[in-house]
């Protein structure tokens, strides 16, 4: 079964910026928003830390502010899934009313 110990720092940025097409504000944290349709869905934060792993509760944190599953945020984090997919994923909660 797949694993929140794996995820490498480097992968989750580059994924959520050029994947999910976060702008990270730099400050004390690394904040951005994700917005859908003119609406802001989402907030992340990410650890502003440059070491090798993304500790396994941090990564658990920013898995559940994307609205994703353990399976989905490895596959975005992995490179299995696309930007298009991960928005398509943030449409169907919005119509399940759950964003």
């Amino acid at each position: 079964m797949p694993s929140l110990r794996s995820v490498k720092y480097r992968d989750l940025i580059t994924a959520l910026e050029r994947k999910v097409g976060l702008d990270f504000r730099q400050g004390k944290e690394r904040n951005a928003k994700y917005e859908l349709d003119g609406k802001v869905r989402l907030r992340v934060t990410a650890p502003k830390k440059h070491g090798a792993d993304v500790l396994p509760g941090t990564a658990k944190a920013i898995r559940n502010q994307l609205a994703l599953g353990t399976a989905q945020f490895l596959n975005l984090v992995n490179c299995p899934m696309t930007g298009a997919d991960f928005e398509e994923v943030v449409r169907q909660k919005i119509q399940q009313g759950l964003l």
